[in-house]
Formats: C-alpha cells, structure tokens, sequence
C-alpha cells in the first residue's frame, strides 16, 4: 500500500505492507519511513524484544525496506505496529556522513549538487508533488475545455521565433539541417486547420548561454493555440485560466507549500497568503502604460524592450500583482504576430512577482499576404515553414495563443529561488 492511500483510507486494524525509505530511526523503537507519494511519514513501531539487534543495525537513514503490521491510532496519529521487515538495502553509516542524508539543514544548492539523493529530501519531493499536481490539473482543465494534445516533434526544421541561440543536430542522417525545437506553437498553428483547440506540453531547448536563476537549455512549455479567438478574448482565457490553477493550488497544495515555507524560512502560510492575495490581482495594461510608469524612474524611450531591470520596477509599482502586457511595438516582436496598426502588434506577456515573464501570447496573423511579407521582412527561410504558410490559403481562421514556462511558474509557486531546484535533471549553461 502507498502511504498516501494509508492516510486517506484511515483503515485502523488492518494489516498493511508498506516499501520506502528510512528518513529516521528513533531509539531502535520508531522507524519513520516515507515512499514519495505523500507529504507525511508514516511511523513503524517496533517491539524491540522481538527483533535481533544486529537486524536493528541495518535500519538507517536511506535505507530502502519493506514493512508489514497494523494500522494503530496512537495519539490521534496513525502508526503502524510491527509484525514483519524486510530490509532491500542498509546504507552504510560513513557513506550517510558524506551526503546530504546526514542529519543536517542543508541549503538548496547543495542538495542540487547531489541530485541522485534529493528525491529522498523533504523540499525536493514535495516540489515535486506540487509540479505532479499542477500537470493534473492543466491537463483536467484543457480536457474538459474539449482540447485536443498534439505532439509535436523535439527535431524540427522550423525555428518559429528566428532564435540565433538554437541547438543544431550534427547527423548524416538528415539531407537538410534540423535543430531541437524551441517551441512547438507553429505546429500547433497547423493543426488548428481543421480542429479548434490544441495544446503541446513538452520540452524545449535554448542555446542560451546564460546561466541565471531563471535559465534552462531544456524547459518544459504549455503551448496553447484556439481558433476563432481574438486578443481581447485570448486574455480573458488566460485570465480565467490561471485564477483555475492558483485556486486548485490553493486548496490542494497547503501542506505541501507549508513545508517549503519552513525549509526558505518563510512565516507558516506566507505562499498561500501570497497566492490568494494575487488571486484577485491579475491586472491588464498596455504597454504604452508600462513605459509611461517606467519612465517615473528610468530616461526611457517607446519602443524599449521591457527587460529584467524593468520587469522588476513593475513588480514593485504593481504589487502583488500578476501583470498582463498588451499590445507591443511590432519591431520587438515575431513574424506571426497580427498587426494592431503601423507601429503594434496584438501581443501579450503575463508578468509574475519576482520571476518575470511566464507567459507569452498575441493573435496570430491569418492573411497569407501580410503573413509573407513578415517573413520576408525578417529574413526567414520560406521553406523551412512553407506548411505552416499554406495553411492561410486553405480554410485558415482568425486564432490566438500563447505559451507558458512550466518550469518558471513551478518557481513562482514554491518561491525557489533558482529555477534548476524545481527541475528533475537540469540541463544549463555551465
């Protein structure tokens, strides 16, 4: 039985085997074991005149074992009551001492580098329950929003934002060149011609070579395309969208958040304050506002990307607040972006405290002809995207989208500071 069924069942006076790992062992009385799948222990008490000693000695922490007894209430906890164990692997004492399984506060960037021993530690495994639950969701979400999965491919010949940091596959078994995708959106553009709604959620590479708290070579992106969508309405879906996931987190990430407030030295609730206040702060500005307050504080121009040192300003102009872009000037931005008038086009960034852009979006350009030029004006292959462009002459409609860095919200949730603590197996810059 898992530990979390153990806990929702409640099945007191049954007889029960459980398989994880050693996180204590109390007195050669109370084992404490956990198997990943909740945000509780569970204790295994023995009775010590029953059990050789020297099995006792193998019981450390780490140790893989199996347990069987019965489910007692003790103290208004549940505790199982040894009859049977089995023990898969002792880890040895000196080997305990040189890792981060000895009985120590470690900070985070030491258990990164120890990477095949963090699934065991309590941070990273409720991280990671977090990250399990919000995929749920999303997915629960789009389903009965009546969307459809595509995948679409890691190797591609289509480079949708004309990106110069891209990874470029070195093979003979290619006639043309193929790189890793950057993201998966013009495929699913494709295959709106004749389905209404799509998502990809899958990885994405940048050859970025940047090695900040916010930076991956390897990412994973939520990318969402629906037809007959325009701006505004795009921006009331992710509205409504995200308020659905920080609502789902709230109500069912607490205790997991709790324990991740303790290990950054945050107050008891202090996420869960945080995203209910910003629950009801998602706020719409355009980017004509943004510059008009930024330039309170900097000697700024229109027409300026909205970098980091800018996000930051906002985020403290705009408290507390999920911050929704609009409307940018068209020179910063893509190919495939409709154009609002001469000097904007119909775009949106989603802005997070203390992250930064997570979501990007706009209304997708449908007229072939104006679609063309773009890329001729960006000096983009036409061969390599040649698919993607004849869908505006074969029944194409007026749709929007976006894209969501999984990987960056994660962080935004559980207030880690450096985005390679929320990732399985980090791939960056080094």
């Amino acid at each position: 039985m898992d530990i979390k069924t153990l806990y929702l069942k409640n099945n007191i006076n049954t007889i029960v085997t459980i398989k994880g790992w050693v996180k204590n062992f109390r007195n050669n009385k109370f084992i404490i074991i956990n198997d990943g799948t909740f945000y509780k222990n569970i204790q295994v008490v023995i009775n010590k005149n029953k059990y050789n000693k020297l099995l006792l000695k193998y019981i450390t922490i780490g140790s893989s074992l199996k347990v069987k007894g019965k489910i007692i209430l003790m103290n208004n906890n549940l505790e199982i009551k040894l009859k049977k164990i089995i023990i898969y692997h002792s880890n040895l004492k000196k080997n305990i001492q040189k890792s981060l399984l000895q009985k120590k506060k470690h900070n985070i960037s030491f258990i990164r580098k120890q990477n095949f021993l963090r699934f065991q530690t309590n941070i990273f495994s409720n991280i990671l329950r977090i990250k399990n639950y919000i995929k749920y969701i999303i997915y629960k979400y789009l389903y009965k929003k009546n969307f459809i999965y595509i995948h679409t491919p890691i190797i591609t010949n289509i480079n949708p934002e004309s990106i110069l940091d891209i990874f470029k596959l070195k093979s003979n078994f290619f006639k043309d060149n193929k790189y890793l995708t950057v993201s998966g959106q013009l495929e699913n553009e494709i295959s709106l011609n004749g389905i209404k709604k799509v998502f990809s959620f899958g990885p994405v590479f940048r050859a970025e070579k940047s090695n900040t708290n916010k930076h991956l070579a390897e990412f994973w992106m939520l990318e969402i395309e629906i037809a007959f969508l325009n701006l505004k309405k795009l921006i009331i879906f992710i509205k409504n969208f995200l308020k659905y996931l920080l609502k789902k987190i709230i109500l069912n990430c607490k205790n997991e958040l709790l324990i991740i407030d303790k290990f950054n030295n945050k107050k008891d609730n202090y996420s869960i304050n945080k995203l209910s206040i910003i629950y009801n702060n998602i706020k719409v500005i355009s980017y004509k506002k943004a510059i008009k307050i930024l330039k309170n504080k900097f000697n700024i121009n229109y027409g300026i990307d909205i970098n980091n040192k800018y996000e930051k300003y906002l985020y403290k102009y705009y408290k507390n607040t999920i911050l929704i872009v609009k409307n940018f000037p068209k020179k910063n931005k893509s190919f495939y972006m409709k154009i609002k008038n001469n000097k904007t086009v119909k775009s949106v960034d989603v802005l997070f405290p203390n992250i930064g852009e997570i979501i990007g979006g706009s209304e997708r350009e449908n007229n072939y002809n104006i679609l063309l030029n773009n890329i001729k004006e960006q000096n983009i292959n036409i061969l390599k995207i040649k698919n993607y462009l004849k869908t505006r002459i074969y029944g194409n409609v007026p749709h929007s989208g976006f894209g969501l860095g999984f990987d960056r919200f994660i962080q935004f949730i559980t207030n880690i500071k450096n985005i390679k603590d929320v990732v399985e197996f980090p791939i960056y810059y080094k």
